[in-house]
């Protein structure tokens, strides 16, 4: 498996190298908006994961929605509400997205990347009770700075 990934923080983090291990797969990784597009048009059925707390990650992602709208895209934020244009109703029907937030939990990221296309999006209203999600977003608040 190919894995295309758009982070910023991929040549600063391993976290990605520690998951390709387990999971005997290859991230293309990427820092660039240019680099991104070129491997994008050549890998067009991949899994995409894009960091979207930047604005060239959510140019990316705004691309990809209106270009390819049911791409699978695993969307790393700091923030539940990375687009307010779409609810959790319209973005499941719509697209083929989830969410992650950031900073990134190594057996959450290997679980989203082997059953991606089982899962629903674990912060959709469709997916959750507030109650199940409430440790992981109340973790947020103790990494921002």
């Amino acid at each position: 498996m190919e894995i295309l990934l758009f982070d910023k923080e991929s040549s600063q983090n391993n976290i990605y190298d520690i998951v390709a291990n387990h999971l005997n797969i290859t991230f293309k990784k990427v820092t660039t908006v240019d680099s991104f597009y070129k491997l994008y048009t050549a890998n067009l059925d991949s899994l995409i994961i894009i960091d979207v707390t930047e604005e060239d990650g959510e140019e990316i992602f705004h691309h990809i929605t209106k270009t390819r709208p049911k791409q699978k895209i695993l969307v790393l934020s700091k923030k539940l509400t990375y687009n307010h244009t779409f609810t959790c109703e319209q973005c499941d029907q719509m697209f083929n997205r989830k969410l992650l937030l950031k900073p990134l939990n190594v057996s959450q990221l290997i679980h989203y990347i082997i059953n991606f296309d089982t899962l629903l999006c674990r912060f959709s209203s469709n997916s959750n009770n507030i109650k199940d999600i409430m440790s992981e977003i109340l973790e947020q608040f103790f990494h921002l700075e």
